[in-house]
């Protein structure tokens, strides 16, 4: 599909943003415009699905996933001193943070993005990434389960599936985690550090 340019067979929404991530990759010769423009698009899809849902629970998680998207985004952009068209590519708006403002800082560099954030809800876990990703990633996971627990009550609507999808999820990960843990050699407690909060 690639090498014919021709992605129809992947169906809407995919076919179209393949083809777009594809051409700028080669228009440009830089294989992050790809990235940039397929994790753009998966950020747009969860925002569309904000939009499409009037349950809190959804909108809430998705905001929280889609803000820790931008600031994962404007932290490393930073860090790499990528040009302000390229991080705007990637930045999506959220509620909670200013969009423009997070590539703003972006540009001018990485104090700039963790003094922003000191001032946002995001305090917390940008506290964490400016010096331990592997927190930060922990901090995000934990937080969702956080979220999922207020549907702990609910029998109806949509929340209950949604938090069920979320702990699952989490389950598996935490078993892949613990599994590489021990094919890894890692110690016991590397491995509790690194477990996430689980829906019980």
């Amino acid at each position: 599909m690639a090498k014919k340019g021709d992605f129809s067979a992947l169906g809407e929404p995919y076919a179209e943003i393949s083809a777009e991530a594809v051409s700028a990759a080669n228009k440009t010769e830089n294989g992050q415009m790809l990235d940039a423009i397929v994790d753009r698009a998966t950020l747009q899809a969860m925002s569309k699905c904000c939009s499409l849902t009037d349950d809190k629970l959804t909108k809430d998680i998705m905001n929280f996933l889609i803000g820790c998207a931008d600031i994962k985004i404007a932290v490393r952009s930073a860090r790499t001193g990528k040009p302000e068209f390229f991080i705007s590519s990637c930045v999506f708006p959220c509620d909670g943070l200013d969009a423009e403002k997070l590539v703003e800082c972006a540009v001018k560099g990485e104090d700039e993005v963790f003094e922003y954030l000191s001032k946002t809800a995001f305090s917390d876990g940008a506290a964490l990434l400016k010096n331990d990703t592997v927190a930060f990633e922990k901090w995000a996971d934990d937080r969702v389960t956080e979220l999922t627990q207020r549907a702990k009550f609910e029998f109806f609507g949509f929340a209950p599936i949604i938090a069920y999808y979320f702990a699952k999820s989490n389950e598996i990960n935490m078993l892949r985690l613990i599994l590489t843990g021990k094919i890894s050699g890692l110690s016991e407690e590397t491995i509790r550090e690194r477990m996430r909060r689980l829906y019980v």
